[in-house]
């Protein structure tokens, strides 16, 4: 039944009650269950409610980790001295990669989206408001610092390139539609003319 809730723990990492009702259960578990059935001492009945406690958090981390880093991070830091140290490596190893996976992805989006203004901001401004969020969620690791900055350039990157493609498109379409190409060498002689050359 341990496992059982554990494993309900790491499928639904992000509804706190399931959390919350899981360790109560485990430690139930091991105190009216497992202690009798060993005849665990008062001193092997905490350790093993600590370890069963610790167990159960990690997963929680871990498996929010996967969909939300930064709220996986903000747990595991609300919980860093109920987790085990051998726990607490595990932990931090699936924050680290969701936040250089999904969190990088997640700001490079949020950074990159248009602006009030119609703008979607230089490149300078997205990396420059991309690093100010990286840092507010985790000040130290430069690690995700740089996977943040990477995304937030490739996906300027991209536009950029797209935007080029469809100028170049445009411009080649009116150069053609203005040499008569379309229309059998009658050239166009206002835009609605040209419209209708498109083919």
């Amino acid at each position: 039944r341990i496992e059982l809730k554990k494993n309900e723990i790491f499928n639904n990492p992000d509804d706190p009650s399931v959390l919350n009702t899981g360790l109560q259960t485990i430690e139930g578990e091991i105190r009216g269950t497992l202690a009798p059935a060993k005849g665990l001492s008062e001193p092997e009945i905490e350790k093993a409610v600590f370890e069963g406690k610790s167990d159960a958090i990690t997963k929680a981390v871990i498996g929010l980790a996967r969909t939300d880093p930064q709220r996986a991070k903000e747990l595991f830091d609300a919980n860093r001295d109920r987790i085990f140290y051998t726990d607490q490596i595990k932990a931090e190893k699936a924050v680290d990669f969701g936040l250089n996976t999904t969190g990088s992805r997640v700001i490079a989006e949020e950074v990159g989206r248009q602006r009030a203004d119609g703008t979607y901001g230089t490149l300078q401004q997205q990396l420059d408001e991309a690093h100010a969020k990286a840092v507010a969620i985790n000040p130290t690791n430069i690690t995700f610092h740089d996977y943040v900055r990477q995304r937030v350039k490739g996906n300027y990157d991209q536009r950029k390139g797209i935007e080029r493609k469809t100028d170049l498109e445009n411009q080649e379409t009116i150069a053609t539609g203005l040499s008569g190409a379309f229309t059998g060498g009658v050239t166009p002689h206002n835009l609605d003319e040209l419209r209708a050359t498109d083919p």
